[in-house]
């Protein structure tokens, strides 16, 4: 996946954890496939269930970490986490403002560019924390 792709799973992630009400990344995971929210990342990307089940684990895990999630995680085998949530939080939630206002995010991108900064999850995030600080 590229920095793009994984933006978008960031993004299709953070979107699930604030629609729906699910305590954990298993029940997530079931909701947002019922949705068919995964279906650009099948489809396009050929990815697998088991492939795509890491790259979530890793987005999940760098949610939490950039801040953007309020998140229990329990290592429960090499590369594999169960994530208790509490929701997003005000980054999350500023994050998903700009990442759902198709303008807002072409100047986010924009910006970064005209900055130097490749477009990845983090520096979106890092960007953004510093317009709402």
């Amino acid at each position: 996946m590229n920095n793009e792709d994984y933006t978008k799973l960031y993004n299709t992630l953070l979107n699930g954890i604030n629609k729906y009400d699910c305590s954990d990344n298993g029940q997530l995971i079931t909701q947002m496939s019922k949705a068919g929210a995964f279906e650009y990342f099948f489809s396009n990307l050929s990815l697998g269930e088991v492939r795509l089940s890491k790259e979530i684990n890793r987005a999940l895990l760098n949610l939490k970490e950039d801040g953007m999630i309020r998140a229990t995680v329990t290592p429960i085998k090499l590369g594999q986490y169960i994530f208790t949530f509490d929701g997003l939080t005000t980054k999350g939630h500023n994050y998903l403002a700009v990442a759902n206002t198709p303008k807002a995010w072409r100047n986010l991108k924009k910006a970064l560019d005209e900055a130097g900064v490749p477009l990845t999850p983090s520096s979106a995030g890092k960007f953004i924390g510093k317009l709402f600080s």
